[in-house]
C-alpha cells in the first residue's frame, strides 16, 4: 500500500491479485470517497476500509478487464454501494469469468453495474 496526500485528499494505492493490479481508495478528510478498480483480494481491501473508517460512496471502474473487477461483487454486497462503468465496457465486464479462466485464475463474476458513466 502506498499513500499520497493532496491537501485534504488522500489517495491510497493497493497492489492486488496475481497480476499486481492497482486498486485505489480516494477520500477526503471526512473519510468519504470512492474505490477505483477493485481487482482482487476483497477481504484485504475490506479490512483496510474498516481500519481507515473509510466510507466509500461507490465503486468506479476505469475499464472492465477481469483483473480490475474481481473484488467488485464482494465489496458491493458488504458495503452496499453502487458500481459505475462506461457502457462500452459492459461486454468485457460480463466476460470476466471466461477471461480469468484463460489464466487458470479463480474469479467471482460481478452482477451488472448499477449505473453507466457517460462523458
Amino acid at each position: 500500500m502506498t499513500q499520497f496526500q493532496f491537501g485534504e485528499i488522500t489517495l491510497e494505492r493497493h497492489s492486488v491479485g496475481p497480476l499486481g493490479e492497482n486498486t485505489y481508495f480516494l477520500f477526503d478528510s471526512s473519510k468519504t470517497g470512492f474505490i477505483f478498480d477493485p481487482g482482487d483480494e476483497a477481504v484485504r481491501l475490506l479490512s483496510r476500509i474498516r481500519e481507515l473508517e473509510f466510507k466509500p460512496k461507490a465503486i468506479l471502474l476505469t475499464h472492465a478487464h477481469f483483473d480490475h473487477v474481481g473484488a467488485v461483487e464482494p465489496l458491493r454486497l458488504e458495503l452496499g454501494i453502487p458500481v459505475f462503468l462506461h457502457p462500452l465496457d459492459l461486454e468485457i465486464y460480463r466476460a470476466g469469468h471466461s477471461s480469468a479462466a484463460r489464466y487458470n485464475l479463480s474469479f467471482t463474476q460481478p452482477k451488472d453495474p448499477d449505473t453507466f458513466l457517460e462523458p
